[in-house]
């Protein structure tokens, strides 16, 4: 049995999404470029609606069971990695406001 082909599709558009979060950050850190970080915030601001789209799927299609392959341990990390992903939209939705308070626009694709 295989996952939902919405739950696949939706987890490699993610891991795209988190990739380039990741890499424009490092960059945005390491060098001043400002269009980077409107490009970074329309993206995170995707990445949460997918998120959003994707627990949606989770809640309406049951993943196939891994009792078989997993070990307990690795039942329990994976487990707690879910949990982080379902936890993970409220950081962002907080690091989004954060901006707004300390001043800085926070724009969706202009």
């Amino acid at each position: 049995m295989r996952y939902h082909l919405a739950a696949r599709v939706l987890h490699w558009l993610m891991a795209v999404g988190f990739t380039f979060q990741w890499a424009c950050g490092f960059v945005m850190t390491r060098f001043d470029i400002d269009l980077l970080y409107d490009f970074h915030i329309s993206v995170g601001v995707s990445l949460l609606v997918l998120m959003m789209a994707r627990t949606t799927v989770r809640l309406e299609f049951r993943p196939p069971s891994t009792s078989y392959i997993l070990s307990r341990a690795n039942a329990r990390i994976a487990r707690l990695g879910h949990l982080v992903r379902y936890v993970l939209p409220l950081v962002t939705a907080n690091a989004a406001q954060f901006s707004r308070v300390s001043g800085l626009e926070v724009i969706s694709y202009r």
